[in-house]
């Protein structure tokens, strides 16, 4: 199963180089452009399916990136890689993630991330190093994320950070909601490429049949000028064994858009998962992501 799965996910990448090749238009690529595929883009396949709108819900590794507050949910030991690629942009990033949440209401994470975006005279590139935690109180769940960031931008620059995400969760029912602060930090003049930003989310259904949902998010790197974005994702389960997913991400402010599409393959053991973004306002951009998940308990 590891080797059919290593096998699939090597499909995604060469279908990515074949889909940003075919593409007709191009741009110059910068690192710090509008809507780049940046690592505030670079999530993992699941959530990359549902237009990163999982706020409200996401649970074991998505939830280290979307929420910390989720690891947490889950009774689950999970292991997972995630790939991205742009090459068109260009852009590409690997993420490999630890969620263990064994214990109910408890959980911790482990994040290691590699990107880099741009042309050679707009590139930046990096890595990144996380830390997650928790834990139930009442009806919600609580958490957050301790990052080390190293930065290698254009010019040479490099740039060692620490910051925090900080997130909420709770559910009534089928609903589920969610907030979520990241990238707090106690100098963001020195990362504005990696802005402190918010998102609120709310979702209805569950784990076992589907979900749809809506986030909202504001950049606020520049508190006078505050930038805006709304995320819809939906996905269906189809007997805990195949999941599809679609969603739409809307940069109110730079009035740039997103289409997204996923899939996923369960099994008791290991999951793969698919996902592919197209940008439909603004220069043209898709790339694909893969992933695969290994179940440990």
């Amino acid at each position: 199963m590891h080797r059919c799965a290593l096998q699939q996910t090597t499909l995604a990448t060469r279908l990515a180089l074949l889909l940003a090749l075919a593409a007709s238009s191009a741009f110059a690529g910068g690192a710090g452009d509008p809507g780049a595929p940046w690592v505030t883009q670079i999530g993992m396949a699941r959530s990359a399916g549902m237009a990163d709108a999982m706020t409200a819900f996401a649970s074991s590794n998505d939830a280290i990136l979307d929420n910390p507050a989720g690891v947490g949910l889950n009774r689950s030991y999970h292991i997972e890689l995630d790939g991205m690629d742009d090459v068109k942009y260009p852009a590409e990033g690997v993420i490999v993630s630890v969620a263990d949440s064994t214990t109910m209401g408890i959980g911790s994470g482990l994040l290691f991330e590699r990107w880099g975006a741009g042309k050679p005279g707009g590139r930046g590139e990096g890595w990144l190093g996380g830390l997650s935690y928790a834990y139930q109180q009442g009806g919600f769940l609580f958490g957050g994320t301790t990052r080390l960031l190293h930065f290698a931008g254009p010019g040479g620059a490099v740039i060692h950070n620490w910051s925090e995400d900080f997130g909420v969760m709770g559910r009534t029912g089928a609903w589920s909601f969610g907030a979520v602060l990241q990238n707090f930090s106690l100098d963001l003049s020195k990362i504005p490429l990696f802005p402190l930003t918010s998102a609120l989310g709310i979702a209805y259904g569950t784990d076992a049949d589907w979900h749809v949902s809506v986030d909202y998010k504001t950049n606020m790197n520049d508190t006078s000028n505050l930038k805006h974005l709304l995320a819809f994702g939906g996905e269906y389960l189809f007997d805990r064994t195949f999941a599809l997913r679609a969603g739409y991400r809307w940069d109110i402010s730079n009035h740039l858009g997103w289409i997204t599409c996923g899939a996923s393959i369960y099994t008791e053991k290991v999951a793969v998962h698919f996902a592919y973004r197209r940008r439909v306002e603004g220069a043209m951009e898709q790339a694909l992501e893969a992933g695969v998940t290994v179940f440990l308990e």
